[in-house]
Formats: structure tokens, C-alpha cells, sequence
């Protein structure tokens, strides 16, 4: 497991998949998070769990910078 604390704003960091799953922990800001082409609203302690290899990205979905505490686990790692 890899964990990461991610500040983003409301120009998001791009779109990722990637090889095993995430958990994500929202601690400050409203976040638009777009998973497989779905997007949903998180706010401060909301998480969110699923497959990594699935196209996924956020971004703020305000003027303020959001937080967020990510986990990622890679079973296909050696």
C-alpha cells in the first residue's frame, strides 16, 4: 500500500488508471470526482473505494483547494 495526502484544485491533476484499487478519504473542500465516466460530489468525510484500472480523475469543485488522503494498493506489484 502506497498512501499519498493530494491538494487539488479546480484544474484536477488529469485522468489516471492504473494497475489495483484506491481509498480515498476527502478532508477539506468539495471534490468532483469522475470515475468510468460517472461523476459524483464528495465533501469532507466521504470516501471512496474501487478499482484503479478503471479511468478515473478529480478535481475541486470550488474556488478552494480540496485535501484528500489517498491509498493505493497494487496486488500486481512484485
Amino acid at each position: 500500500m502506497e498512501p499519498y495526502l493530494i491538494t487539488v484544485d479546480s484544474q484536477g491533476r488529469g485522468t489516471f488508471k492504473h494497475d489495483g484499487e484506491e481509498f480515498l478519504h476527502i478532508l477539506e473542500g468539495v471534490l468532483e470526482f469522475t470515475f468510468g465516466g460517472e461523476k459524483v460530489l464528495v465533501k469532507p468525510g466521504d470516501s471512496l473505494y474501487f478499482d484503479s484500472g478503471v479511468e478515473h480523475s478529480g478535481k475541486s469543485a470550488g474556488h478552494r483547494k480540496g485535501r484528500m488522503l489517498c491509498i493505493i494498493y497494487n496486488y500486481r506489484r512484485s
